[in-house]
C-alpha cells in the first residue's frame, strides 16, 4: 500500500527575486535561478522552508539572473538564457530543458514529488541513455539504473 500524499494543485504563484513561488495548498515549492544555468528547486515542509538547508552549490550569489516568465494553459515556462524550466500545476511536475532543447530532468506527471510524514520520494522519467551514478554510499555498483534506492 503507497501511503505517500501528492501535492495538490498548485493554486497561486508569485515572482521572487530569482524565479517564482508556487502554493499548493499548506505547501509551497520555489523555483530559483542561482545562475542562468543552475536551477534550485526548494520544497516545503509542512508549510515552511528548511531554515538551514544544505545545497550542493553552496555559493549562490552570483548576481540576479535575467529570465522571462510565461503562463501557459496548463501551467508555466521560466527561461533564462540557458534553460527553460516547464512547470505544469495540475497535476504538478516539471521538465528543464538545456537551450539546445536537449532535456536536463524531466519528472513523472502526477509523481514529480510526493511525501509522507516520514520521508519524501521523487521521480524522474529517463532515456536508455541516461545513467544514474553513485548516490554515496560505497559498497554498490557505481551505476544504479534499474535499482531502488532509499
Amino acid at each position: 500500500m503507497d501511503l505517500f500524499e501528492t501535492l495538490p494543485p498548485i493554486s497561486d504563484w508569485e515572482r521572487t527575486r530569482r524565479g517564482v513561488e508556487l502554493s499548493a495548498g499548506d505547501e509551497h515549492v520555489r523555483f530559483d535561478f542561482v545562475g542562468p544555468d543552475v536551477l534550485r528547486i526548494k520544497i516545503s515542509q509542512q508549510g515552511v522552508f528548511d531554515a538551514t538547508p544544505t545545497f550542493a552549490v553552496v555559493q549562490d550569489e552570483f548576481g540576479t539572473p535575467e529570465f522571462t516568465r510565461r503562463r501557459t494553459t496548463r501551467g508555466m515556462v521560466l527561461t533564462p538564457s540557458t534553460l527553460k524550466v516547464r512547470i505544469a500545476f495540475d497535476p504538478f511536475h516539471f521538465d528543464v530543458f538545456r537551450a539546445d532543447g536537449s532535456s536536463v530532468v524531466r519528472s513523472i506527471e502526477g509523481e514529480a514529488y510526493r511525501f509522507d510524514d516520514n520521508g519524501w520520494r521523487v521521480r524522474r522519467a529517463k532515456t536508455s541513455k541516461d545513467t544514474i551514478l553513485g548516490l554515496g554510499e560505497k559498497t554498490q555498483p557505481f551505476n544504479h539504473n534499474g535499482r531502488r534506492t532509499s
